[in-house]
Order: C-alpha cells, then structure tokens, then sequence
C-alpha cells in the first residue's frame, strides 16, 4: 500500500502553526501539510498535491484523486468552495460539516414555541 499523504488547509495562521507543531510532534511531518489559504485560492489537485509532496528520484507520478475531501467549520461560501474543490478532483469520499450549524441553532432558539412543534 502507499503511506497516506494529508495537505491540510486553513485560513487561520495560528490553527495552522499549530497543527504542524503537533504533526512534528508525532513523528507526521513527512505526511501531514498544513498550507494557509482561502478553499478558493487553492488550485488544481494535482498541483496543490506536487506542491506539497514533491515527487522523489525523479518518480513524477500523477496522485490520482484524494480518496477523501473533509471540510470542517468552512464559513460562508468556503463550505461551497470545499465541495466544488472535491468535486473537480474527483475525490473518492466527501465530508463536509459547515459552520452555519451554530448559528441555526441560534435562530431556531428564538422562534416562538409554537414554529418549533411538529
């Protein structure tokens, strides 16, 4: 089998810097990425992963489609952002949990009683 590779994106410099201090800890760094950017701003698959896995000895290999796309807490348009970026590589599995969640709950907690009964 071939080791699983992660590039993992989030607009949050912190969150970022954060992850690769933990992927080092554990050893991870050869295998997880963490690369700042906007879901849009992000490019062809193929070349966001040659980008952050530069193929060895020459072996340019083309990746194939990711086997899984995850988009957790993706705000505002970047949850539609995520699922096209998928979409477009062909990616084999989808996850996608969008913010928005909290703030229905938050509005959902303001309706009259009587909208909520079903």
């Amino acid at each position: 089998g071939r080791p699983a590779q992660v590039l993992a994106v989030d607009r949050d410099a912190t969150r970022v810097q954060r992850a690769e201090r933990r992927a080092h800890a554990l050893g991870l760094s050869h295998a997880v990425v963490q690369r700042r950017s906007e879901i849009g701003q992000l490019g062809r698959w193929e070349d966001e992963h040659a980008a952050a896995f530069p193929p060895r000895d020459g072996a340019a290999a083309p990746p194939g489609p990711p086997h899984l796309a995850v988009a957790l807490h993706a705000c505002d348009t970047a949850s539609d952002d995520a699922l096209a970026q998928a979409v477009r590589a062909r990616s084999l599995l989808i996850a996608c949990a969008p913010c928005c969640h909290a703030q229905l709950a938050r509005r959902w907690s303001e309706l009259p009683d009587r909208l909520l009964q079903v």
